[in-house]
């Protein structure tokens, strides 16, 4: 038997062994894990993948090529073979997963969860992770499941390229490489198009990942050619395999998550790998690096290395926390001797076609993907299995959930007119309206605020909100290529012509927005640092032109933000045995986007300022914020406040708008 695979998903086939590909195996596979392990020295990393899915291409191909000119094509021995290489393995890793996840994780992230392992088991987990979360996302870390996403790409482009294959030979064989070549030239366009206007959907796309597993298709047809003329031009070859090596290396070394991906900059670690295929022969200088017994051997076991780690990295940070390097060099290890005991005794015992037949493995396979998928049913629906938790513990998780359910509805949504957009509260028609300009950290602030009004017949003013995620609430601050930009125009002007509107309230995550090196807006402009030199004197601009439109103008100042994410943060010293229920933290500080602020406050001397960090770091806990109290956490990650957090903050701004009423009766 030999030992040949294909990319992330080893397979068998008569194709002569070659120890390079498993080595260029290897050379994909720990760059991914350094990446996701969080090592800077690799950040392209994450290219690893698309190397895989070359070498992948390049092998299904020559194996279709083979079965079909040879007249043994069978479609169920092709999905047997799949299924061997991929559920085994896979099926081990999810019963840890669920068994580790039943124990540490919180009922809406092990819902989540459920909800990825039922994905996967469909393969569809790139589509779920498409619709729920960026690839680079700081949640993408928590995502136990995550890097199946390649394994759901690889399997829909198998649905259907074996079918074209047959039908490409069936017609004319010698078409396929020039009908294999102009999906490819489509593949990669969409994959560029992409980039640049859906980035997020484009990485996780199979219409945009196609392109990678025909350039290793198509480097099988070319591989046939070369065969005949690789000894007569060794030296060419071997300085052309070591160009595709370094190929690869550079890209890990220089792409970062910034990087377009998949995109036209794509091909040359793509590129790269299939050079590696083609040229590097016996008697090559990359062929002895590349097939070098140790190297070798990861390749060997890439697959089940590829599919360990994640998981690992995820509960050891919701174990751990913050993990040294020192223990991140254990996980690398632990991961690497997991996926040798993987590979040695469930990889190569199901490829073993003696032991069992066609039959047994697709009922095995249809059994485990069904309990698979039902156990990911069943923890959608109850909601991550609430019940696992004592009273205390019921109370964190509602706190992970403790978020505004108009986060959407209010918010992030530019309506056809402001008039009676999302006015809430039980004071008359007429009385006066309060509006809410902000960012997702006012969203919690104007949902308790408006159920409040909303229910006591006594209040005075009503509440109107302007919020959208992750922009400044300044209409003279563009957000390149956002929506926002419209909506906050729109709002600024609905609100100087609006007579009823008396006050306006402005927050925001002023630390993210100020700070020119991570600003949390994450755009090119708004992280530029001479251009937030300057913020500060807009925002005076735009707040005067409210100002002299005869509206007070109340500026809440920045919530505390927490080191770590702060339910996953109580959980962890909850099953530690650590103090948990009412917990203070010293906050984050970010002193240059204080600065910034700061500046602001110097330029609008007669504006009242409400700093919600009286009421959450009152002076008793000497600079440390509260981050529970009760066992009820006051923030539902590391800066938003949940709604119960917003509750402690909530009769400090009520009291300053109350104040401001005053003075204009």
């Amino acid at each position: 038997m030999t030992k040949s695979g294909n990319g992330i998903l080893p397979t068998s086939a008569p194709l002569g062994y070659r120890p390079e590909i498993d080595g260029l195996r290897a050379i994909a596979i720990i760059p991914v894990i350094l990446d996701h392990a969080g090592f800077s020295i690799a950040p392209g990393g994450y290219l690893g993948v698309d190397v895989f899915f070359v070498i992948s291409g390049f092998l299904i191909t020559s194996i279709l090529h083979r079965h079909i000119s040879e007249g043994r094509m069978s479609f169920l021995t092709f999905y047997e073979r799949r299924a061997r290489r991929i559920l085994p393995a896979l099926f081990v890793v999810l019963v840890f997963s669920l068994i580790v996840g039943w124990l540490i994780m919180l009922p809406e992230d092990f819902r989540n969860f459920g909800q990825s392992v039922f994905a996967t088991n469909v393969f569809l987990s790139n589509v779920f992770f498409a619709r729920e979360t960026g690839y680079f996302d700081s949640e993408s870390a928590l995502k136990p499941l995550l890097h199946t996403w390649s394994l759901s790409v690889e399997e829909q482009f198998y649905l259907v390229f074996p079918v074209i294959m047959v039908a490409i030979y069936a017609i004319r064989p010698r078409l396929a490489p020039f009908i294999l070549a102009i999906l490819f030239a489509v593949s990669i366009a969409v994959a560029q198009y992409g980039s640049i206007y859906f980035p997020q959907i484009n990485f996780f796309s199979p219409f945009s990942r196609a392109w990678e597993l025909l350039a290793g298709a198509l480097a099988a047809y070319v591989h046939i050619e070369r065969v005949r003329i690789s000894a007569r031009h060794q030296a060419c070859l071997g300085a052309l395999s070591l160009l595709a090596l370094s190929a690869i290396v550079l890209a890990y070394l220089l792409f970062d998550e910034d990087t377009p991906n998949p995109s036209l900059l794509t091909l040359i670690p793509v590129m790269g790998a299939v050079g590696v295929i083609l040229f590097a022969i016996p008697g090559t200088l990359a062929h002895r690096l590349l097939s070098n017994r140790w190297v070798v051997l990861v390749g060997l076991t890439s697959y089940s290395a590829y599919l360990w780690h994640q998981p690992l990295f995820v509960f050891a940070r919701l174990w751990f926390g913050a993990i040294p390097t020192l223990g991140w060099v254990g996980l690398i290890v632990l991961t690497l001797s997991l996926a040798w005991l993987s590979w040695k005794y469930v990889e190569a015992p199901f490829r073993d076609t003696a032991w069992l037949r066609q039959r047994t493995i697709f009922a095995l396979a249809a059994t485990g993907i069904c309990l698979f998928a039902a156990a990911g049913l069943g923890l959608h629906i109850t909601r991550g299995a609430w019940w696992r938790l004592d009273a205390q513990g019921q109370l964190l998780a509602a706190g992970q959930i403790d978020i505004s359910p108009m986060r959407d509805s209010c918010g992030n949504v530019l309506p056809d007119t402001f008039d009676d957009y999302c006015i809430i509260g039980a004071a008359a028609p007429a009385s006066p309206i309060v509006a809410y300009l902000g960012d997702s950290h006012g969203k919690e602030m104007f949902w308790r605020l408006s159920e409040k009004l909303k229910h006591d017949p006594g209040s005075t003013y009503r509440v109107q909100p302007f919020l959208w995620n992750a922009c400044l609430p300044f209409a003279s601050i563009e957000t390149p290529g956002d929506s926002c930009n419209v909506f906050h125009a729109r709002a600024r002007d609905y609100i100087l012509a609006n007579p009823d509107i008396k006050i306006v309230v402005i927050g925001a995550a002023w630390q993210g927005h100020l700070d020119c090196e991570g600003s949390r807006t994450g755009r090119a402009a708004l992280a530029d640092c001479a251009f937030l030199d300057g913020a500060a004197k807009k925002m005076a601009e735009e707040i005067e032109l409210y100002r002299q439109a005869g509206k007070k103008v109340i500026v809440v100042g920045p919530f505390p933000s927490m080191p770590w994410d702060v339910p996953r943060e109580l959980q962890a010293r909850r099953l530690h045995g650590q103090a948990w229920t009412d917990l203070a933290q010293r906050p984050v500080i970010d002193r240059e986007a204080m600065a910034r602020f700061r500046t602001l406050e110097s330029l609008v001397p007669d504006v009242r300022f409400y700093q919600p960090a009286a009421a959450l770091c009152p002076a008793a806990q000497e600079g440390a914020c509260r981050v529970s109290i009760d066992a009820r956490p006051l923030y539902f990650d590391s800066n938003h406040i949940s709604g119960h957090g917003a509750d402690l903050a909530l009769p400090g701004l009520m009291a300053a708008i109350d104040q401001e009423l005053a003075a204009i009766k």
